[in-house]
């Protein structure tokens, strides 16, 4: 799916219970995350290193979520270019010789999936050209378990 210069590093534990989520949506929007992170190649100047990080929650309110981060090195996306991102279908038309930033077209789907599946997203640039990505998922209940594991395998 990339080339070589991506590399993924993983932190989560090994007894991650099931989410309340349809399987496929979330693993297209963690794809389009990935691109968005990525960047445009001609703005990055070294290979970008993600780090996911998957853990469930511990208080009250936030045990029946499972919280993903993901955070990149880079390629910088500023605010700006973060709220343009974010608004779907900014770019109707603009004539013949309009442009669209392939990397950045995938990020409302990816906020838009997750908050389907009841999730909760938030993005924000860091300040030393970083950019964090957190999503937080709900946990599948007793009912529905089964049938989120049939679909995951």
């Amino acid at each position: 799916m990339f080339k070589d210069d991506v590399t993924i590093i993983l932190d989560a534990p090994k007894d991650i219970p099931p989410v309340d989520a349809d399987p496929d949506k979330i693993a297209i929007a963690l794809k389009h995350l990935v691109h968005f992170l990525r960047g445009a190649e001609d703005q990055r100047a070294e290979e970008v290193v993600l780090k996911i990080s998957i853990r469930p929650g511990l208080s009250a309110q936030g045990s029946s979520y499972i919280y993903v981060a993901v955070e990149a090195n880079g390629a910088q996306h500023p605010m700006s270019e973060i709220s343009a991102a974010l608004r779907i279908f900014e770019r109707v038309h603009e004539g013949l010789d309009r442009q669209f930033h392939k990397h950045r077209l995938g990020l409302p789907i990816a906020k838009s999936y997750i908050e389907l599946n009841s999730g909760k997203f938030n993005i924000k640039p860091l300040s030393d050209e970083r950019t964090l990505i957190r999503f937080a998922l709900p946990i599948a209940q007793e009912g529905h378990q089964q049938t989120f594991e049939r679909l995951a395998s």
